[in-house]
């Protein structure tokens, strides 16, 4: 089901799409900005705050919902999706974003293996809305369990196992796992920077195969084949 308003639906395929995009660009535009995601009211939402620990409390925050909306802006609660998508300029929401929290102040900074990561996930989930099986990305946190699955199947993947956190402990380089169709994970990205194929292939260093070019089709090439099934 998709958010409503006026005789509206939008599928949530496009507003989980669009919170990655708003929110990767928030951290590109900000290297001090981070990506939190957790499970509220049936659905997995993205928060967007500075980069301090969970735990430190009233932090100003930007939290995008699949289903009910950007909240944080303007005199109500919860701007709904169709409001947000009918503006003509993408970076609308962004900019009003910024300027409500004083984020992006300065100029743009170099990208850094965080912001990259998270415009790789937006890329991939906008390259892939209309396939027959969906793109899901899933944060993993071995303490939080916040993944279909226990520890164990992250074995298939070749190195991922050395940057684990002991089980129980909070993940000390944020990983967000890729999942086809529900279960099935096919990649895990590092917020350091690497890329994990569970079909053989090497770690991909991401920022290397960026630099060539500054281009994110370049660091896609190596995933989409296994993210769609080919």
């Amino acid at each position: 089901m998709g958010n409503e308003e006026g005789g509206q639906h939008l599928a949530q395929r496009w507003t989980i799409a669009q919170s990655w995009w708003i929110a990767s660009e928030l951290c590109r535009r900000d290297s001090t900005l981070r990506i939190d995601q957790d499970y509220a009211d049936g659905s997995r939402r993205l928060r967007v705050s500075r980069d301090l620990p969970r735990d430190s409390g009233g932090m100003p925050h930007v939290t995008l919902h699949p289903v009910r909306g950007v909240e944080g802006l303007g005199p109500t609660q919860w701007t709904s999706w169709p409001k947000v998508l009918s503006e003509d300029n993408p970076h609308a929401w962004v900019n009003r974003i910024e300027s409500k929290f004083g984020w992006a102040a300065g100029p743009t900074p170099a990208t850094t293996t965080r912001s990259l990561t998270y415009r790789l996930v937006a890329q991939i989930l906008a390259s892939t809305v209309n396939q027959r099986h969906q793109i899901q990305a899933i944060s993993w946190n071995s303490m939080l369990g916040s993944t279909p699955h226990d520890s164990s199947w992250l074995s298939l993947f070749d190195g991922v196992q050395s940057i684990l956190a002991p089980s129980g402990r909070p993940q000390d380089l944020p990983l967000w796992v890729l999942f086809r169709e529900g279960n099935e994970g096919v990649v895990v990205l590092s917020e350091s920077g690497l890329a994990f194929r569970r079909d053989g292939h090497q770690q991909i260093d991401l920022m290397a195969r960026y630099a060539k070019r500054r281009l994110l089709d370049d660091v896609l090439r190596g995933l989409l084949p296994v993210l769609k099934g080919g």
